[in-house]
């Protein structure tokens, strides 16, 4: 007679248990239990449910989906940091409760036998209990959400039931109806840039139309300006323009030769910066397939080991709670989807169409997608930059104007520039608060000189981070083998180029290329 042995998912004998099915079948035992214990239909709804919500988290975001399994890192990080992130709508009650409820589900682990004992109980309740004065804290914290996160707490604000089936449908009507710049401004996450600070100037609202990015010209733009007239400001953002001209010595109509090396010297190059690096390492990764989260990034652990292997510190030591909120994986990760190096599904990501396009013998095309990386980053930087539209014209001419000064010879000397701006001086590290602006002018013409040259003088710093600018003997410069990628990355029919290619270069997809004042050596 053949021994019975029990059966945990009568469904699928055969099949391995998801891990969805083992949350279930231990929360359910949980509920089980919690009812015999708490009378309360409130408080046992309550506990259950956050209980709940800290599996389900603790095997999306980090990827340990065992309920059974806490330690007490995983137990402050799930309920100190990625609770507060990641769950909207809540009130003091649910804050109060989160910190007990977990320390009861704790003790059903431990009193029927399923607490892994790798993990010291005590250790973890004292985990949990040190967050509970903090809490609120965190859930107070304006930043703390991702950008879905705001704009699912726009909803609860609104008045919206986010759980109740179709409830959201009219809200996301009205939110993918509104102009790009209020969705921005409603939702703005982690950019690649820090913003500016709050200033009583700017945050006039009588300043700007926040209806101006559907205009068409910057005198539209600029038109419903308030108490500042609208040709004073047009005024003012082409002094700018011209002062920060003036402070790099560019002289706009003198010509500027690029000379395009040999195609296997500039790639090279190119694939020697980091941010190539981290593109191609990031899409190696991927094979055959990874997990991620539900909006779009590799999950926490996957995204500490990444930030330890590109030596990715914070000045504070804290580990990353998402990979949004670090631009030295964020960027990659995002350029790489967008080139076809890799391709994010709802669940996973994989190795894209042009995973392999750096393995190949096909030299010109690789040139193609590494230039075209750059230029999908110095869109990002672009908009990421600022949250005011009326002023991003100024910034991108300005900005052009810059980088072309870099790919001169002896580059340019943007010491001038920096005193003229609001940040603190010259700092490649890659913490936000290292170019947080320190004095605020009280003149508006003043105040958008200095945005403007810190907005630009920002992305220059981040194009140095990721390997495109280098700094020698006072000088800033586009290494020579880089240049062809930033001027194609310019993209503009006013740029002072002349372009020479050497023999086995290949060419720019830039207006003006190939025209008859272009030699070829």
């Amino acid at each position: 007679m053949a021994r019975r042995t029990k059966k945990r998912h009568s469904a699928h004998n055969d099949a391995p248990e998801t891990p969805e099915h083992m949350i279930d079948r231990v929360l359910g035992a949980f509920e089980r239990w919690l009812a015999q214990r708490e009378p309360d239909p409130q408080r046992f709804g309550d506990t259950a449910g956050i209980v709940r919500v800290a599996c389900d988290m603790k095997s999306d975001y980090l990827g340990e989906p065992n309920p059974a399994d806490w330690s007490p890192t995983s137990a402050a990080e799930v309920i100190g940091q990625v609770i507060p992130r990641k769950v909207v709508g809540v009130d003091d009650r649910y804050v109060a409760t989160l910190v007990p409820a977990m320390l009861i589900y704790v003790e059903f682990l431990v009193v029927t036998g399923r607490w892994k004992p790798h993990n010291d109980a005590d250790a973890t309740r004292a985990a949990l209990s040190g967050l509970g004065d903090d809490l609120p804290r965190r859930f107070a914290d304006p930043g703390r959400l991702s950008m879905a996160g705001r704009l699912m707490q726009l909803a609860v604000d609104e008045g919206i039931d986010i759980t109740e089936a179709g409830a959201l449908d009219g809200f996301m009507q009205r939110y993918n109806d509104m102009p790009y710049e209020w969705r921005k401004r409603l939702t703005d996450g982690p950019g690649m840039l820090p913003h500016l600070p709050d200033n009583p100037i700017l945050d006039d609202p009588g300043l700007w139309d926040e209806e101006s990015d559907e205009q068409e010209s910057d005198d539209d733009e600029i038109g419903e300006l308030g108490a500042f007239g609208a040709e004073d400001i047009l005024a003012d953002l082409r002094a700018t323009l011209d002062a920060g001209i003036a402070a790099i010595e560019f002289e706009v109509d003198r010509p500027l030769r690029i000379t395009v090396p040999d195609a296997r010297s500039e790639l090279a190059a190119l694939l020697g910066t980091p941010l190539l690096t981290r593109i191609t390492a990031l899409t190696e990764w991927t094979r055959p397939g990874r997990k991620v989260t539900s909006t779009g990034a590799m999950r926490r652990g996957d995204t500490a080991e990444w930030a330890r292997r590109f030596g990715v510190v914070r000045t504070d030591g804290a580990a990353p709670n998402s990979m949004w909120d670090w631009p030295e994986l964020a960027a990659p990760w995002s350029i790489a989807e967008a080139i076809g190096m890799i391709d994010i599904s709802s669940t996973t990501v994989r190795p894209g169409p042009n995973s392999d396009v750096f393995a190949t013998s096909d030299v010109p095309v690789q040139i193609l997608c590494a230039r075209e990386a750059l230029d999908s980053l110095l869109d990002g930087l672009l908009h990421a930059g600022s949250d005011l539209p009326w002023i991003d014209d100024t910034v991108v001419g300005l900005l052009l104007a810059v980088l072309a000064s870099l790919c001169r010879p002896d580059g340019a000397d943007l010491s001038l520039l920096r005193s003229l701006a609001i940040s603190v001086p010259h700092s490649t590290s890659a913490d936000p608060a290292e170019h947080l602006p320190v004095d605020f002018p009280e003149d508006l013409s003043e105040a958008i000189s200095r945005i403007v040259f810190t907005l630009v003088l920002g992305i220059v710093d981040q194009l140095q981070e990721w390997g495109f600018v280098a700094t020698a003997e006072g000088r800033t410069y586009v290494p020579p083998a880089l240049r062809p990628a930033v001027v194609q990355a310019i993209d503009d029919p006013d740029s002072p180029f002349s372009i020479t290619l050497k023999a086995g270069a290949v060419p720019l997809e830039v207006p003006g290329e190939g025209s008859p004042g272009d030699t070829l050596l």
